[in-house]
């Protein structure tokens, strides 16, 4: 597939929607898993006001209520998966939870 054939009607062309919403998923638990380790550590605290109050409630209680929001989102998508508009809405999420799991990598590496 050439630059000049990604449409609205293609906004995943490399990958299918499935694929970016299981990626999605994946890198939302990375994100809850990194985020309790820095805020446990004192290095971070949530910047969420909605998870932060969820992270009041304890952490099963964050990781939760983060899976079952992201999923309820990635539902949705995947439902409506048919319109262009759902696939071209995964793509900024995905590039934004790539960016959150890329930092939180990069402070690892960083503290070891």
């Amino acid at each position: 597939m050439t630059a000049s054939s990604i449409t609205l009607d293609s906004p995943l062309p490399v990958i299918s929607f499935r694929r970016a919403l299981v990626v999605l998923l994946v890198f939302n638990v990375m994100d809850a898993l990194f985020t309790l380790g820095w805020i446990d550590a004192g290095l971070a605290s949530e910047a969420n006001p909605l998870m932060e109050t969820a992270l009041s409630h304890g952490a099963e209680f964050f990781i939760g209520s983060k899976l079952a929001l992201v999923s309820l989102g990635s539902a949705i998508l995947w439902r409506h998966a048919g319109l262009p508009l759902a696939r071209l809405a995964a793509l900024p999420v995905l590039v934004l939870y790539a960016a959150v799991v890329g930092a939180h990598l990069g402070t690892a590496i960083h503290l070891l």
